[in-house]
């Protein structure tokens, strides 16, 4: 107790006391809540990434087990894109090229996630996403309704963890025509993407449907999901549960959007956007540019996520796994490819064999 005041007024006198702290005690109390913070925030920020990733978790689940509802009222498994042979006289671009945009995977499975309502905005079974498209870039009645949903973040495929970009301004969507601007029409982010495998599966309008084989593009994809696959469960041949079917692909490796994807062009948003490669490490480093773009080659066709060491994944059989970046992984394509077949997969890493449904070799995560 220390003294402030003491006064004598008159007859009486009087005195004024204040419990205080000292100034070394104020700072030492201040250095205990600073060390109590300190040891708290980490805590408290690794319970809410937790929290977020059993929401990342969760959200693969029902995306896993709307592949296997569609496969058992359609007995096949839906295509990673889904589109049409080559008009002669498109509506959008003059040459029939292969860049045009077309209803993805994502608008195959809404039916079984709760998300019909999302679709049939679009009314997808009678419009085809290049007219869609088209209406929003001339800003029709229609395409404006369109554009307001298509701009909508998603929380079924868009991961919690990652805080980057909601709507997609990173590149031009619909192929090399570029239907839609980047900064003006920038459309809604997903953070989920199909398993193809660890080729390529380009498509070439002069020659297959879904892959070119004539020009050597890489190897023919051998994951459950490419353009217009369409592949039964019996394909599965290494078994459901140790066959990815989706994994993650997060903003800073240039995010897809849950649309739906172009055919081709690796350069926009073309149907790689839609699909995942195991053909370089999960979680590649990558240098992105001033506007977002990855510059890394093929950094941006993989799966990654920002979930610390690792990412999430479904299976065919609707289990989820969180995989670690550290998983066996061989990506030096020398050692196994060959042309159009696998040389010697007994050099596949772990990571690549998960990817893939039929090599025969049955692998476990470590």
């Amino acid at each position: 107790m220390k003294v402030l005041f003491d006064v004598k007024i008159g007859g009486g006198r009087f005195a004024l006391r204040c419990d205080a702290f000292t100034l070394v005690e104020l700072l030492v109390v201040i250095a205990i809540i600073g060390v109590l913070i300190s040891l708290l925030l980490p805590a408290v920020q690794s319970a809410r990434e937790a929290a977020r990733r059993m929401q990342c978790t969760n959200n693969q689940k029902q995306i896993g087990l709307a592949i296997q509802n569609y496969h058992d009222t359609q007995n096949s498994l839906p295509a990673a894109i889904n589109f049409t042979a080559p008009r002669p006289n498109p509506v959008s671009t003059a040459d029939a090229g292969a860049a045009l945009p077309y209803w993805d995977w994502t608008s195959s499975v809404s039916p079984f996630m709760e998300l019909q309502a999302i679709f049939d905005v679009f009314d997808y079974r009678s419009n085809s996403l290049e007219k869609v498209v088209l209406d929003i870039k001339n800003a029709t009645t229609q395409g404006n309704i369109w554009y307001e949903t298509a701009k909508r973040v998603v929380p079924a495929f868009k991961c919690p963890s990652d805080d980057g970009y909601d709507t997609n301004a990173i590149r031009d969507f619909g192929g090399g025509t570029a239907l839609l601007n980047k900064t003006k029409t920038p459309l809604g982010t997903a953070n989920y993407v199909l398993s193809q495998g660890m080729g390529y599966a380009t498509l070439n309008w002069n020659y297959s449907p879904f892959y070119n084989s004539n020009v050597g593009y890489g190897l023919p994809p051998r994951g459950a999901f490419y353009f217009n696959s369409w592949l039964n469960l019996s394909s599965i041949t290494d078994g459901t549960s140790n066959t990815f079917a989706a994994g993650e692909r997060d903003t800073k490796h240039e995010a897809t959007v849950w649309l739906g994807g172009g055919s081709a062009d690796d350069n926009t948003w073309g149907g790689t956007r839609a699909i995942g490669r195991t053909h370089k490490d999960l979680n590649l480093a990558v240098v992105n540019n001033s506007t977002g773009q990855v510059t890394t080659a093929n950094g941006m066709k993989g799966f990654s996520s920002r979930h610390s060491g690792g990412a999430v994944f479904v299976y065919l059989d609707g289990s989820v796994h969180f995989i670690s970046e550290t998983i066996n992984s061989v990506t030096d394509s020398t050692v196994w490819e060959g042309g159009k077949e696998l040389k010697n997969i007994e050099k596949l890493g772990v990571y690549q064999l998960l990817s893939i449904r039929n090599d025969g070799r049955t692998v476990s995560l470590p």
